[in-house]
């Protein structure tokens, strides 16, 4: 995950306790952090730190928000899997969901899931 992400978490969404506690959590950052057991903090770009993970021993990659760590992983095709959650709230203006891709990206729809009002979709690249 990305700085900002993190700090949301942290502050926001569940600042009593880490809610990803039971997987390593690394996050990209230029700023100088103490790491822990369980958070490491890292300065490499996003597909360099992908690219080390997946010579290690360890489960699936998982990214956790931050659209412009997406967006670069992305362009250089290394997200296979995308889990988009709609929440119902209509904004007067924002930011895009992904900025610009160097073509298109077909997605298949493997799977809905509803609760709290929210839908999450998952889809895989075609």
């Amino acid at each position: 995950m990305g700085r900002k992400t993190y700090h949301q978490v942290m502050t926001e969404l569940s600042p009593d306790e880490w809610v990803y506690g039971d997987l390593m959590t690394y996050v990209i950052t230029h700023r100088e952090e103490t790491s822990t057991e369980k958070i490491r903090f890292v300065h490499k770009v996003p597909s360099d730190l992908i690219r080390n993970l997946k010579e290690t021993k360890g489960k699936d990659i998982w990214i956790c928000g931050g659209a412009s760590i997406a967006e670069q992983l992305m362009q250089e095709g290394m997200i296979d899997r995308f889990y988009i959650s709609v929440i119902p709230v209509l904004l007067g203006a924002g930011v895009r969901l992904f900025g610009e891709l160097p073509g298109e990206l077909g997605l298949r729809l493997m799977e809905t899931r509803n609760y709290n009002g929210i839908v999450e979709l998952r889809y895989e690249r075609r």
